[in-house]
């Protein structure tokens, strides 16, 4: 279950819920304070809720760009451990990029393990 007791639990608890302005200010902030493969994942988060957030405002184009952008990203990642999340997310919000105010299925559940933090060991509760 997601948990709003760490910074990248609350970030993709906006996301998950639809709040994708303030899940973009949460994914830049975890990134401003990362480097390497783990920033390149949380700016694949930063564009899909900047393509989200575009599409919920009727902006078809940017939504497409930032999504574009957004997979462009990921595939840095092919075949590494982060990518175990990448494709179904991204399948999930490609679903949705055109229906406004839609809010993506995630192809984790209830009984599935959210994405999580691919990098990063540090305690997150500890360093806010």
């Amino acid at each position: 279950m997601v948990s709003a007791d760490d910074p990248w639990g609350e970030a993709l608890a906006r996301f998950l819920e639809g709040r994708y302005w303030a899940a973009l200010m949460e994914f830049e902030r975890l990134g401003r304070r990362a480097a390497g493969e783990e920033r390149t994942w949380l700016q694949g988060w930063v564009l899909l809720a900047a393509a989200l957030f575009h599409r919920d405002r009727g902006n078809t184009r940017g939504a497409q760009a930032c999504f574009a952008r957004a997979e462009r990203r990921w595939e840095r990642l092919a075949g590494r451990q982060s990518d175990r999340d990448a494709e179904g997310t991204l399948a999930a919000v490609r679903q949705v990029l055109d229906r406004e105010w839609v809010v993506p299925r995630f192809p984790f559940g209830p009984d599935e393990p959210e994405p999580q933090p691919m990098f990063w060991e540090e305690d997150w509760s500890e360093s806010t």
